[in-house]
Parts: C-alpha cells; structure tokens; sequence
C-alpha cells in the first residue's frame, strides 16, 4: 500500500479508476508508460480502485481536507501565453457542479484575485466557500476525491529547465465526517 507521506516531495499523479470505467482502462496503460518513459525520480502515479466495496476508498473520503495553492510573490507560472488551475471531480472525472459556476482559476482573473500580505497569491482548493473575503480566490472541489491540473500555454525557458517550480498543494484537515 502507498502512504501519502512517502510521497512528499515528489510529482505525484493520482488517479481514480474502475474496471466498469473504459477511460480508467485506456488511462492507466499511459500513465503507466509516461512514468516509465520519465522515471520515478520525475513523478509518480498513485492509482486508487474505486470499485464499490472498496474500504480503504471510503475511508480516505471521509477524511476529506481542504487544499491551498500558494504562488510566492513574483512566482506565477511563467508563461508567453497564459496559465490555468481547473478542477475536476476525482470519481467521474468531469467539471465539478458549484454555487460560483467557476471550474478554473487563470492567469486572466488575476487583476480579480485577492493579494496576500506579502503580494503572492493563495487559491482555496476546498468544497466549503473560504469566507465572502477570500472567494475571489475559491477554486471549489467536490465534496470527495478531487483532480487538479495546472496548465502551462507557451512555458518560458524557466519552466522547462526546471528553474521554475510549481508550488506544492498544501492540505490542511477540516475533520469532515
């Protein structure tokens, strides 16, 4: 079994599948020969079977968190074109249904995104609303298993050498039940 903590640190893909699931099916195949193609240095994927009567599935569902995604001042994806966060529903892969009808945060929204105190930039990646003052910044997830992409249109250099690092999602436990 894969712990969470043995991956801190690392690129993880995590991915959600079935047997029922003909994507999943074609999904892991690739997945599997990307990671192999790039090493596991690189990242890593972490498949979880969401078939029903899966235990451990549900027992990591109830022990939901909510997630930020911190971007230090002057560390915005350095793009010539443009950045995005989209989020998905971990179980059925498709956009997820919410109050603000907002499925993606980008580089365009950025002149209505809150500031930190030290002019970076933190996005709420949870299912609750962070509070009216933050929700500028509120990227909503379902309530269960989620998936986060962060798309790069025309990377500079930086990001392809590696200079540039993507910021670490953090979780922080709301002790839903």
């Amino acid at each position: 079994m894969t712990r969470v903590g043995m991956m801190e640190g690392k690129v993880v893909v995590v991915t959600f599948w079935a047997s029922w699931c003909g994507y999943c099916r074609k999904e892991l195949p690739a997945l599997n020969a990307m990671q192999t193609r790039a090493g596991p240095d690189f990242f890593r994927v972490v498949a979880v079977n969401v078939q029903d009567g899966n235990d451990e599935y549900r027992a990591m569902t109830r022990q939901m968190r909510d997630y930020t995604l911190t971007f230090a001042p002057g560390q915005l994806p350095p793009v010539d074109a443009f950045w995005s966060v989209t989020m998905y529903d971990g179980k059925t892969r498709f956009l997820v249904d919410n109050p603000l009808n907002r499925y993606l945060i980008n580089s365009t929204m950025l002149p209505m995104l809150k500031k930190n105190a030290d002019g970076g930039i933190t996005l709420y990646l949870q299912h609750a609303s962070p509070g009216a003052g933050l929700e500028s910044n509120w990227l909503p997830a379902p309530n269960g298993p989620m998936g986060v992409v962060m798309r790069l249109y025309l990377p500079k250099p930086s990001v392809l050498d590696g200079q540039w690092v993507q910021p670490k999602i953090e979780s922080h436990d709301v002790g839903r039940k």
